[in-house]
């Protein structure tokens, strides 16, 4: 990719050294599929990718990303700064020693989350009364926002680990609005608070597009999408916990920054 400016050359440089490094280390699929047990193999099969071979290669690319900001991390080499030779090296001898074994340490997290997904599809279809299908029509839709054909690279490396949890609380509400007409009535009223959060990223995201490119400004919108997913299992499954403490008021607060 030929970029014709030096702030997106800058900007996108560590993530074509990461790159490179994967092509020098890339591992055969058959290679990465032997480690899976015989139920990770069906469980990933039935996965949003069009094949295995496509599978791999985004967990491959993930894993890539994940070993080489550790390596950028402790070695205190930036990736975007990365341009002698000796030094990228040094990052593949590094990628090509832990690159496996991340891959793997990621397939698990796929095999949990796709075991979580198969459970809301369950809660879901359990359920045919009318009095339900605006949850269900939301609950639905949210997961394939969150399981999709690419989303292990497109989820934050720091988000990946919480999408059972994610979608274990989809599961939750579903059978929390079905248990009685106060339930659902009540699920209608955190569904209105959960729209506000919503409303308040795109707000943001429609200011920051008015703005030149930054990248602490676009960190603080993703970090504020996934406050909104933690913002849903404190409303709706608030016994799985979050990982931090999430408000509309802190919501509100973090966004303007933007």
């Amino acid at each position: 990719m030929i970029l014709s400016d030096a702030v997106g050359q800058a900007r996108e440089h560590g993530a074509g050294v990461t790159a490179l490094a994967l092509a020098r280390t890339m591992l055969p699929t058959g290679r990465v599929s032997s480690r899976w047990s015989g139920s990770e193999a069906l469980t990933l099969a039935a996965s949003p990718y069009r094949s295995t071979e496509e599978l791999v290669a985004d967990l491959q690319l993930a894993a890539a990303r994940g070993v080489a900001d550790r390596w950028a991390t402790a070695t205190g080499r930036p990736l975007a700064q990365v341009r002698e030779r000796a030094v990228f090296t040094a990052l593949v001898g590094v990628m090509r020693q832990e690159l496996e074994d991340e891959v793997h340490r990621l397939a698990q997290i796929v095999v949990r989350t796709l075991s979580a997904q198969r459970d809301v599809e369950r809660a879901v279809g359990a359920h045919t009364s009318m009095a339900l299908l605006p949850v269900l029509q939301q609950v639905r839709k949210h997961a394939a926002e969150l399981v999709f054909d690419g989303f292990i690279t497109v989820t934050p490396a720091t988000e990946l680990a919480h999408l059972p949890r994610f979608l274990t609380a989809l599961a939750m509400r579903v059978d929390r609005a079905a248990s009685s007409p106060s339930a659902a009535a009540q699920d209608a009223a955190l569904a209105y608070q959960v729209g506000e959060a919503l409303e308040l990223v795109s707000q943001a995201r429609a200011r920051a597009a008015a703005l030149p490119p930054n990248a602490e400004r676009e960190a603080v919108l993703v970090e504020a999408t996934w406050m909104v997913e933690e913002l849903r299992v404190s409303l709706f499954a608030q016994r799985l916990g979050t990982s931090r403490k999430v408000s509309m008021k802190r919501l509100s607060k973090l966004l303007a920054a933007v």
